[in-house]
């Protein structure tokens, strides 16, 4: 796999990860606050590898 194309791989997860974290932040009840915690740091992990492999491609 080369580089371009799993930084977009890794681009579209975290836009999906992104949107499902939105909706579930619109549920009223606080059953997904685990969940939430837990998809915000997988977030942040894309984010850090999306950057070093951007740092990489260049």
């Amino acid at each position: 796999m080369n580089g371009e194309y799993a930084l977009r791989l890794m681009k579209d997860e975290l836009r999906d990860k992104k949107h499902e974290v939105d909706q579930y932040e619109q549920r009223q009840d606080n059953v997904m606050a685990r969940t939430i915690t837990k998809m915000k740091h997988q977030i942040y992990d894309l984010e850090f590898a999306i950057e070093l492999l951007e740092e990489y491609q260049d």
